[in-house]
């Protein structure tokens, strides 16, 4: 049985008044369309061009490929103070440089050979929305600014030093290389995607970042602890616990990144501490 229309100019019904307080409440929390909830219509989706195409086989010879290439997982993750954790994937602190080694098929040819990267993320990741990240080659990289810089290039081997943002967006992310080769005004391409999702989390350490803390003590009471304790009881006769965090066993990390992949906030606002711990919280 259809439900009658309401008459124009009645009042609206309990029901309508509570779908919409709660619709403005959650749109507080989560933020507006721009920078808090995520969008459900996108344009351009980088999946539709993971796929670089059109070179010819007997150019093939030309292309630049990576054949091997080393997140140096254990000197990055020290150097983020992230050496502790569990899972075994690199893990960085966003507005923080980090080492990548490159291995190539040929040797790389400075003025003919050129690379970039992608760090790409969300489920349907786009450049105007923040979660496909390109990164090029600079003469010299800023703390807290997207960008690469070639640290040593010896024959088929070039060592880069990557910068990511200090207001990058934290979660799990792809990330692919592409290179290029010119040649007799023919520009051969190839794209590389590594096997092994990088980790990319909140920064304390970087002054830039918002969660910025200035004190190491502070840093290593509320980031690094892995156990504290907690305080019950009334405010005339209370006590405490010890409490293991656990913050660095596998499953937490995991945890904490599934929670924000299956919210409903938008890729850019995953950068804004705020909104990320609303999120958190109420799942």
């Amino acid at each position: 049985m259809a439900t009658p229309a309401r008459s124009k100019g009645s009042r609206p019904t309990i029901s309508e008044k509570i779908s919409s307080y709660y619709g403005n409440v959650k749109s507080l929390l989560l933020g507006n369309d721009l920078t808090g909830r995520r969008q459900t219509c996108e344009e351009n989706p980088f999946t539709s061009e993971t796929q670089l195409t059109g070179f010819k086989r007997d150019q093939e010879e030309f292309h630049l490929k990576p054949v091997n290439v080393d997140l140096c997982r254990l000197k990055n993750r020290e150097a983020h103070h992230a050496a502790e954790y569990e899972v075994p994937n690199l893990i960085l602190r966003r507005g923080q440089a980090f080492d990548i080694n490159i291995d190539f098929n040929r040797t790389y040819i400075k003025g003919q050979d050129a690379v970039s990267l992608k760090f790409v993320t969300g489920s349907r990741p786009t450049q105007s929305r923040g979660s496909v990240v390109p990164v090029v080659q600079v003469d010299r990289i800023q703390d807290g600014q997207w960008g690469f810089e070639l640290a040593a290039v010896q024959e088929k081997s070039v060592t880069l030093r990557v910068s990511s943002g200090s207001d990058a967006i934290v979660g799990r992310y792809e990330l692919f290389i592409d290179t290029q080769h010119l040649k007799d005004d023919i520009v051969e391409k190839w794209r590389y995607k590594h096997p092994d999702d990088i980790f990319i989390l909140f920064n304390p350490w970087q002054k830039d970042d918002a969660v910025y803390l200035s004190g190491e003590p502070d840093r290593k009471e509320y980031v690094l602890n892995e156990t504290g304790r907690i305080w019950l009881g009334s405010v005339e006769k209370y006590y405490v616990r010890p409490w293991n965090f656990g913050q660095f066993e596998y499953v937490c990390l995991i945890a904490a990144i599934s929670i924000l992949d299956r919210s409903e906030l938008a890729d850019r606002a995953r950068g804004n501490p705020t909104l990320v711990t609303r999120t958190v919280c109420r799942a």
